[in-house]
């Protein structure tokens, strides 16, 4: 956790520019608004997803992330593929435990798939945000990531990956594939 100290002021100087380190040195300060703040600085957290990961599905890093166990910048690097039994949901920050300030989430190996045969959507982004599906191999190159519902169920809530409960309507910078 760190601190800022964050200081709003008037600067008057008797110059017409302060464009020399004399000038800036030479000026008058009229303190204004002496504020304190609280800036919560987040270390990134980066775990595996897959066999033999951190997490053997994205539904169980979410978890962590909802009960608060994983907070800050979160990267997950899904390692294999595997199939998701049950939904994965990512609730917005600051909705219960969850206390993220961004979620990445990529392959570091070709061809992994994520799969599921799930009526309800495989990945639900509840009013979750910065949120990042990023399908390059580390990044970098050649898209190699799938996710699949395979259910036959034809209902609304029959998805892959859906947004719900977005507090705002951008639709920009929300997902990333």
């Amino acid at each position: 956790m760190s601190y800022t100290v964050q200081i709003k002021f008037k600067l008057r100087t008797k110059f017409k520019a302060m464009n020399s380190i004399g000038n800036i040195f030479k000026t008058k300060l009229a303190l204004g608004l002496f504020l304190i703040t609280t800036n919560l600085c987040y270390a990134q957290t980066v775990k595996t997803v897959g066999t033999s990961g951190d997490y053997p599905t994205l539904s169980s890093a979410f978890n962590a992330v909802n009960s608060g166990s994983l907070t800050g910048q979160l990267e997950f690097k899904i390692i294999s593929s595997f199939t998701e039994t049950a939904t994965a949901t990512l609730s917005t920050s600051g909705s219960g435990g969850a206390n993220y300030t961004s979620v990445l989430i990529y392959p570091t190996v070709p061809g992994v798939i994520i799969s599921a045969n799930l009526s309800g959507g495989l990945i639900v982004l509840d009013g979750a945000d910065n949120v990042t599906i990023d399908g390059r191999v580390n990044q970098t190159c050649g898209i190699d990531l799938t996710i699949e519902n395979i259910s036959t169920t034809s209902t609304i809530d029959n998805n892959t990956i859906r947004l719900q409960n977005s507090s705002e309507n951008k639709g920009s910078g929300v997902l990333s594939y």
